[in-house]
């Protein structure tokens, strides 16, 4: 999950091609290749209905809780990680 840095760090991936290298490299030797960065969580919280607000706060770090814009531009941000991540690890596709 790119939402969660504790496995997969999207901002580090988005900013280092070594990294991403790095990462590869620790699938291959497991015998998996990653094939998508999914960031559907993320890709969710760009537009959300204010009657959901306190729903979809849940899907988003605590510090943007409350505060739809800045959910908002969080979940911007991730997207656009995800898709440089996604470059730095040679992956056409995308699901979100």
């Amino acid at each position: 999950p790119t939402w969660d840095g504790r496995l997969f760090d999207l901002k580090k991936a988005a900013a280092s091609k070594t990294y991403c290298d790095e990462v590869k490299g620790i699938c291959a030797d497991a015998g998996v290749e990653i094939t998508e960065l999914s960031t559907h969580l993320q890709g969710q919280l760009v537009a959300v209905h204010p009657a959901y607000d306190a729903q979809f706060d849940g899907f988003a770090p605590a510090e943007v809780h409350n505060n739809p814009k800045a959910r908002q531009k969080w979940a911007v941000e991730q997207m656009e990680f995800g898709a440089k991540a996604s470059k730095h690890l040679g992956l056409k596709a995308s699901v979100t």
